[in-house]
């Protein structure tokens, strides 16, 4: 099943705070956010396959990963000698294509 929503938004989209954990049964993988020391609430459940379980790290690496190339983009946008290579300048603009789409302003 295919469920996707297209939102646009003048506003970032917030996603959950973490931190996320994986959970597993003998069926399912379960991408959790940690709410508590004692609770969590699920936000997405995979089948226990290779490919559930790729997606469901994904999922949970998200959030360090979007702020890790939020800090890169930011970094490398300000160095003149690297935003004049054209290879740069292809790869920042895939980077602010990712950010946005993470972002819901895609």
């Amino acid at each position: 099943m295919n469920n996707t929503t297209n939102t646009q938004s003048a506003q970032p989209a917030a996603h959950t705070p973490g931190p996320r954990i994986l959970q597993t049964d003998e069926n399912d993988i379960f991408v959790e956010v940690v709410d508590s020391p004692t609770e969590g609430t699920v936000l997405a459940t995979f089948t226990a396959d290779e490919f559930g379980y790729a997606n469901a790290r994904l999922i949970a690496a998200a959030p360090e990963l979007l702020a890790a190339l939020r800090g890169l983009e930011d970094m490398a946008s300000s160095v003149p000698e690297f935003t004049n290579l054209p290879a740069a300048r292809a790869w920042l603009k895939d980077a602010r294509a990712a950010i946005t789409k993470a972002e819901g302003r895609a």
